[in-house]
Formats: C-alpha cells, sequence, structure tokens
C-alpha cells in the first residue's frame, strides 16, 4: 500500500510495498511513483491517475522496475484519499501468476507496440476495462474509454451491432472469433479494424471474466484490395477493347481517306465505348437480382414496344449478391434486348429463369433463333459484330467483360432452334478468385506458413491469399526474425522465403534451417526475382528447396504448398 500526493509524490508506504520497489524508505519518500514505473507505461499510468484525482476508482496492471532493475508485473487498484493526502494506490505482485508471467508479459507488450495495433479487455456486458494503444488508431486517451462500452468505438450501424453481439456471444461461450468491424476514430471518420477475440480467463480457476481483443487498423489493406479490384475489372474491360483495335485501325484508315460514312460509325462507335467505360467499376454494394430482372424485363418491353412479357421465373429467392448494380443492369439490359428482337422477328417466347445458392447466382435466357442467324451464333461474343442495323456490335463483347469484371461467367449455348444465354455471377465477386479452392477450408485443423520477406507488399499480398484459402500466416522480415519465432516453439508447417533481406539473408537463413530444422527446410520454398542466376540454382540444387520465380504465380504456389504441407 501507497499514500500519494495530488503530485505523485509517495507520502508513505507499508514494508511490502518497499520490499516490491526493493528500495529504502527514503530512497522512496517525496519523490514521484512514476519514476518506478517502466517508461513505456508511464503516459497510460499518468492518465488513470488523473482520472482518480477526478474522483474515480480505477484498477490496472502495469511494469515497475525494482532497484536491482528487476521488472515485477504489478495489479494496481487506485481510490480517491483526499483525507489522507490524495491517493491510495493498493498494489499486487503478479509476474508470476497466470496473469502475469513473463511470456504474457512479453506478448503483451509486442501487441502494444505493433503498428496500427490496439489491445482492450471486455467484461461481460462488453465495457471496456482495459485499453492500449487506442491513440495510434482511434486517437482516443485509453483512460477515457475505460468504463465505457467498446461498442462506443464502432460505426452506429445495424452491422455493427450484429458483430457486436456475434462476438461477444461467442467468445463468451468459450470460442475464439475473428472478422472485420468499422471503428470510428475521435473525429468520427469511420475505418476497418481487423479485429481478434478470445476468451479473457480468471488467472486460477480458469472462468471466463470477459473478452480479449485485439484489433489492427485495416486501411493499408482495404486501399489495396481497393486497388487490386480496380486493375482487375480495368483489365477485363482493357481484354475486350484490345480486340476492337484492329477493327479501329480499319475504320480510322477510312475517315482519313475522307469517308463520310466511316467518321459517322466511327463516331458511333465511340460513343457506345463511352457509355460503358464506368460500367463493372461501380462501388459495390448488395443487390437484389429479381428486382433488376423486372426492372430490366419493364425497360425494354417499353423500348421494344412489344406486347406481353418475357416468362420469368425465380424459384425460392430472395436472391442476392455483391457488385456493381449499374453493371449488372446494363448486362441484363443487353442480353434482354437482344433475346426480345430475336424473338420479335421469328415469333415466340423468351424465357428467364433464375437459380442459384450460396455461391451465386446463374441468368439463364431463352428466345427462339431466327434460322437467318443459325451460323452465326458463334460470332456472338466477336467483337463490331452484329446482325441488327445500326448497332455498334460491341453489347455482347462488354457485357462479358462487365460480368468477368466481377470475376463471374457469361455464354451462349445454341439447342436446335434455340439460343440459351447464361450469366453466371458470384455471391461475393471480392473472394470470387479463390472460390474453387476449397481444400484447405475443409481441414480439421488450420496450416501455418510463414512468409519471410522483408518488403511489406510482399508479405501483405501473400497473406491475403492465403488468408482467404484458409491458411494460418506469420510474417517475418528478415531471416534472423523467422528463426526467433521458429526457435521460439513456433515452428510453421512451411515456409516461404526471399533471399535477398537486409538482416540475416534467406541463404543464412536456408542454412540456420538444414542444421537446426532439417524437417523443416523440406518444406521451405525459395522465392526469389534471380531464379536463373548460378549461384541461386546451386544452391537450390544442395538444399533441395522448390524455387518459385517473382513475380510468384499465387494459383502456382498454392498447389506447391499443399504439397509441401502434406511432408508433415
Amino acid at each position: 500500500m501507497l499514500v500519494l500526493s495530488p503530485a505523485g509524490a509517495v507520502l508513505r508506504l507499508n514494508d511490502a510495498a518497499r520490499r516490491m520497489l526493493g528500495v529504502r524508505p527514503e530512497r522512496v519518500l517525496g519523490k514521484p511513483v512514476l519514476a518506478h514505473v517502466v517508461p513505456e507505461d508511464r503516459a497510460r499510468v499518468r492518465e488513470l491517475f488523473l482520472r482518480v484525482l477526478e474522483g474515480q476508482r480505477r484498477e490496472w496492471t502495469a511494469r515497475f522496475r525494482r532497484a536491482d532493475a528487476a521488472t515485477r508485473v504489478q495489479w494496481v487498484r487506485a481510490v480517491p484519499a483526499p483525507d489522507l493526502g490524495g491517493i491510495l494506490m493498493f498494489t499486487r505482485d503478479i509476474t508470476e501468476s497466470r496473469e502475469g508471467r513473463p511470456e504474457t508479459v512479453q506478448l503483451q507488450v509486442l501487441l502494444e507496440n505493433l503498428p496500427g495495433q490496439f489491445t482492450a479487455v471486455l467484461d461481460v456486458q462488453g465495457r471496456i476495462r482495459y485499453a492500449s494503444a487506442l491513440a495510434r488508431t482511434h486517437f482516443r486517451s485509453d483512460a477515457d474509454a475505460v468504463g465505457q462500452p467498446f461498442a462506443h468505438l464502432l460505426v452506429e450501424s445495424a452491422e455493427s451491432r450484429t458483430l457486436m453481439g456475434e462476438m461477444m456471444e461467442r467468445v463468451l461461450a468459450g470460442e475464439h472469433w475473428s472478422g472485420t468491424m468499422r471503428h470510428r476514430r475521435v473525429d468520427d471518420s469511420p475505418f476497418p479494424v481487423r479485429t481478434f477475440a478470445l476468451p479473457y480467463l480468471h488467472p486460477r480457476d480458469g472462468r471466463i471474466l470477459g473478452v480479449l481483443v485485439a484489433g489492427r487498423d485495416a486501411t493499408p489493406e482495404e486501399e489495396l484490395r481497393a486497388r487490386a479490384d480496380r486493375a482487375e475489372r480495368h483489365a477485363a474491360i482493357g481484354r475486350m477493347v484490345a480486340g476492337v483495335v484492329g477493327v479501329l485501325r480499319e475504320r480510322l484508315q477510312a475517315v482519313v481517306d475522307g469517308d463520310e460514312g466511316a467518321v459517322a460509325a466511327l463516331e458511333s462507335l465511340l460513343d457506345r465505348l463511352a457509355a460503358w467505360e464506368t460500367l463493372g467499376t461501380g462501388p459495390r454494394q448488395e443487390i437484389s437480382v429479381d428486382e433488376v430482372i423486372f426492372d430490366v424485363v419493364s425497360e425494354v418491353r417499353r423500348r421494344q414496344g412489344a406486347p406481353g412479357a418475357p416468362e420469368v421465373e425465380t424459384g425460392e429467392g430472395p436472391w442476392r449478391v455483391r457488385g456493381d448494380r449499374d453493371g449488372l443492369r446494363a448486362v441484363l439490359m443487353e442480353l434482354l434486348d437482344n433475346a426480345w428482337a430475336c424473338a420479335a422477328e421469328v415469333g415466340g417466347p423468351v424465357r428467364v429463369r433464375l437459380d442459384g445458392g450460396p455461391s451465386g447466382v446463374r441468368v439463364q435466357i431463352t428466345n427462339p433463333l431466327p434460322e437467318a442467324h443459325a451460323d452465326d451464333v458463334h460470332r456472338a461474343f466477336e467483337p463490331l459484330f452484329t446482325t441488327r442495323p445500326g448497332r455498334a456490335g460491341l453489347g455482347l463483347t462488354i457485357a462479358r467483360a462487365v460480368v468477368e469484371a466481377h470475376r463471374g461467367k457469361l455464354w451462349m449455348d445454341r439447342s436446335g432452334d434455340t439460343v440459351v444465354l447464361v450469366v453466371e455471377w458470384p455471391a461475393d465477386p471480392d473472394h470470387g478468385s479463390v472460390r474453387f479452392r476449397p481444400a484447405p477450408l475443409v481441414l480439421s485443423r488450420t496450416r501455418t506458413v510463414l512468409v519471410v520477406d522483408d518488403e511489406e507488399d510482399v508479405r501483405l499480398s501473400m497473406r491475403r491469399f492465403l488468408e482467404r484459402v484458409g491458411f494460418e500466416v506469420r510474417e517475418a522480415w528478415s531471416g534472423r526474425s523467422a528463426l526467433a519465432q521458429i526457435t521460439a516453439g513456433r515452428p510453421p508447417e512451411v515456409v516461404l522465403t526471399d533471399l535477398k533481406m537486409s538482416d540475416g539473408s534467406g541463404q543464412w537463413f536456408l542454412q540456420q534451417l538444414g542444421r537446426d530444422f532439417p524437417e523443416l527446410l523440406r518444406r521451405t520454398v525459395v522465392m526469389t526475382g534471380a531464379a536463373h542466376d548460378p549461384d541461386v540454382v546451386e544452391m537450390v540444387r544442395s538444399t533441395g528447396c522448390p524455387l518459385v520465380a517473382k513475380p510468384v504465380e499465387l494459383p502456382a504456389l498454392l498447389e506447391l504448398i499443399d504439397e509441401l504441407a502434406s511432408r508433415n
């Protein structure tokens, strides 16, 4: 027990407190108690003492440094005591207990010092009982957050309430939980947080006392993901544009030769391209596909001026996907417009069928095929090909590009005197690139991969890819940091390592693995941009490690990881 002045100076202390600090009383009295707190904890403890001076009671843990330089983890309770001089402080050494053993303290220090990372302990009602590093992520004081509901850190929305409830329910039932929540900073600006939560246990009897939360600001990852998605969508459109370059050259040559008709045709073509420029690149949002279909049917009917309507079969709904709503609407408009024109030419029904499942939806449009166009079905997606006068011949080509930009499929099939157009649109295009890799997801346990590279962007892209298919990913920025993780008792099942790194090169790292962890060396992949260098080839031959050239082909790498992990 210690009695402190309002300025934090020690006025009195008992023998137990003196023994805890390892000093004589005269070396403590009149001196600030914060001088005995490790520098990393002082700002947080100072804020907590200020709250006590305002009349609050507070509890926390902090690290104290003894006179012999040993660090002790102390549980602290502080209460206002104006009649005694300021603050009454009780403290208990928990360094060797379950809640304060050295490795736990080291882990806590690590979490609190990772960039963009914060930690918090919640009680069973979801109130914050301990917080650290909120200043770096939320621009809030840790002390101000203590006692507040954790939900106050989140963006107010139905989704936030649902995720918060799910996290508390699962963790208090003894499970682990992870997900991405939308948090808000002190200025109310929103940002994504990758959140991990697990039960906070009583140090002696193991009862669940609350929830231990670690959060990471995912803004950089979200920006990179958005940039990659935009690049993929633009690439799909770009492949379509490349297909019309040859024809455009012919049209432009006709313009140069003074053909007025060619000028008009070229202007029409460019207008058509401009109209589709942004389709498929808009914001991803939830789409009710059946509502879009009925909207498009009404619009096509109005344009064509034809009586009746297509036969629409939707089955059990609702049918919901994510993507650019305008892009999906334009695709279905193009397909139904063509189908209706064919039906009007020969007379016959247009049928629309909607089905699917959790992975996405399938829209199937069936219409009669005019006999005059029967031999041209295979050219339907060819740029600038059309059988309809006054059309540019780009509608189906760009429609396919928009669908592929969402990682979906669009194709045509002929059956007798009918044509079937099929659109497959994934439920969540953001995860489509790896949705055909179910194998790691059905494992009874999560496989671990250690990615060793001194380029943060490389590690981030590898983490994003591997986590999507069910792997647990760890990162190291050098051979030395990787070896430190492995020797600490956390060997992964597969290692992916670069060769050129500033601190502990890949060659040095492989030598250490061969000497101390030969079994792990058998499950190590070398990634390098110098795959043909004679020294690299010789090193790979001597170690037996597979060699992957940069830039890495991720699907092929996944097959290799599966093969190596099976050796464990």
